[in-house]
């Protein structure tokens, strides 16, 4: 609880010190194989705040829009809907069952400006992305271009978390099957073993990997914006601020003076 107040504490530091930056108009064009009327919403993760939600007629014009991180939301319409997803519905959320959705992360720097154009893949159909949302383990991320130097920078780190998450998804599959085998077998003993790497298998051998390259790219590129940024999103408490240390101490100064980054010091343990 402590340290859900701090990070909202961070928010409005993060918003006070995006104010002193020019910015320009941002433009977002969606070009996905769906007709008939879609919404779309922007919501900025790095303060809480949703800055545009409406049906899409045509391209989208943002402005007065602060550095951050920013969801892009695309919904339309289901046809059929079951009843036990009524019964779990969360009304005033994205999670609506009564709306498929697309959501991907964009970076947006306000001082770039310029078009980000969010797309799938020509050969892929309407029904095809239906479906795939509706599978149990749908992963469909819709494509960006973007045009600025920080944009194009989150969306390599987005790529590398993405591929790291394929890699928990094959590798799970594989134990599973790999379970029923011996389940099958009556083998309990390697069915114990092998369950037991099922539970550890993120945070023991993925998440650690992940890690690793993640504080390589973030120091490599630890001179950009859209660092502190990824941190925020990142630290929520005082092991992963001590974690994180290398890439705040080779951040440029002005960066490191940043309200919210030198708030992430103050992070409680999660211990």
């Amino acid at each position: 609880m402590k340290n859900a107040i701090q990070s909202a504490c961070l928010f409005f530091i993060y918003v006070f010190a995006s104010c002193s930056f020019s910015r320009n108009e941002v433009s977002l064009r969606v070009d996905i194989p769906i007709e008939g009327d879609k919404i779309v919403s922007v919501f900025n993760l790095s303060n809480g705040t949703q800055v545009y939600e409406d049906t899409l007629r045509g391209e989208i014009v943002l402005d007065s829009l602060s550095y951050g991180i920013y969801l892009l939301t695309v919904m339309w319409n289901r046809d059929v809907i079951s009843p036990n997803e009524f019964k779990n519905l969360r009304p005033h959320t994205l999670d609506d069952p009564s709306y498929y959705s697309l959501q991907k992360r964009v970076f947006i720097d306000p001082r770039e400006g310029g078009t980000i154009r969010l797309y799938t893949p020509d050969n892929i159909t309407k029904e095809e992305i239906e479906e795939q949302l509706l599978s149990n383990e749908s992963n469909i991320t819709p494509s960006v271009e973007v045009g600025g130097k920080q944009a194009k920078s989150y969306e390599v780190y987005e790529s590398m978390l993405q591929r790291y998450r394929q890699q928990f998804q094959h590798q799970r599959d594989s134990l599973q099957n790999l379970l029923y085998h011996y389940n099958d077998r009556g083998d309990l003993q390697q069915a114990a073993t092998v369950n037991q790497q099922l539970k550890t298998l993120w945070g023991n051998k993925i998440l650690p990997q992940f890690e690793a390259e993640e504080q390589q790219f973030l120091i490599a590129h630890a001179d950009q914006v859209v660092v502190p940024f990824i941190l925020l999103s990142r630290v929520t408490s005082q092991e992963l601020y001590q974690s994180f240390k290398p890439v705040i101490d080779a951040m440029p100064e002005k960066y490191r003076e940043f309200g919210f980054v030198k708030g992430l010091a103050k992070l409680r343990s999660e211990r």
